[in-house]
């Protein structure tokens, strides 16, 4: 799985992405609907740190809803952890064992929310 390993040093989020989403529907639009991500961001960040014990189908599905709201604000950092997690939990259960995984997830989420804060 060489295209999702290793950390990124690029920032964690993609301003462009979000640029465009404020010049199409408008700034006020936008900026409810980022408001809205960053809630089921820190959700779903929530229910992944207290899930340890969940069944791997539970959080593969936690991990996927918060890549796809991360996708959404161009969170890259945030989407690439979480894709990452939820590969080895599909395709290498023992692996997706790996505490670095989850830290990754968890670190990219604490600099993910702030970052679309900003915005």
């Amino acid at each position: 799985m060489p295209a999702l390993s290793g950390t990124s040093g690029a920032s964690p989020i993609d301003i462009r992405r979000l640029t465009d989403m404020k010049n199409s529907i408008g700034a006020t639009a936008a900026l409810d609907i980022i408001s809205d991500f960053q809630r089921v961001l820190e959700e779903r960040l929530h229910e992944f740190k207290t899930c340890n014990k969940a069944s791997a189908s539970t959080r593969f599905h936690i991990l996927h809803d918060l890549s796809s709201a991360a996708e959404t604000l161009g969170l890259l950092e945030l989407a690439l952890a979480s894709d990452r997690l939820a590969y080895q939990i599909r395709y290498d259960p023992r692996s997706a064992d790996d505490p670095r995984l989850s830290e990754d997830v968890v670190a990219s989420g604490k600099r993910a929310i702030p970052a679309a804060t900003c915005l």
